[in-house]
């Protein structure tokens, strides 16, 4: 695990030099809506605001609901790093996770319906299709106490 988080730091910290020649605005918010799929194979549908604080970095608070009866609650940080002009944004993501979900043994529930707090690892694109509408994909993993889960979500993303 600490090999893990060495790396994502060393990676994020590589990408910000990177990107320091590309500035975003600070003080935009903006929403979205998603749809996400999982290893737990289940779908889901979320929303989420975003806003950014300072230039390159993004808070993301994001709901999501499975149609299998669990939710998901997601606070995230983006570091937003501009690929093409300023419309392709990479980012990777880190953050904490609240989950209210069964735990499967096989074929058999071996935790039900409990609550979950985690760690998130990810990341995602974003391309600006005009400059108050994007659409977005994101791919994170979720670590929990006796669970963790890989989620890839799509969507719209609207600023105002």
């Amino acid at each position: 695990m600490k090999r893990i988080i060495i790396c994502l730091l060393l990676c994020v910290s590589v990408l910000s030099v990177w990107g320091e020649t590309r500035p975003l605005k600070q003080g935009v918010w903006s929403c979205d809506l998603r749809l996400q799929t999982g290893t737990r194979r289940a779908f889901s549908i979320g929303a989420g605001v975003q806003y950014i604080p300072v230039n390159r970095l993004r808070a993301d608070l994001n709901a999501n609901y499975y149609f299998s009866i669990n939710y998901d609650f997601n606070l995230n940080l983006h570091y937003l790093i501009n690929v093409s002009g300023e419309r392709f944004y990479v980012y990777p993501l880190v953050g904490f996770t609240v989950a209210n979900m069964d735990v499967a043994d096989g074929d058999k529930v071996a935790f039900p319906r409990e609550t979950h707090a985690g760690a998130n690892f990810g990341a995602g694109m974003e391309y600006l299709i005009d400059y108050d509408l994007s659409v977005m994909v994101e791919g994170r993993y979720a670590a929990m106490k006796n669970i963790g889960h890989a989620a890839f979500a799509a969507g719209l993303r609207l600023k105002f």
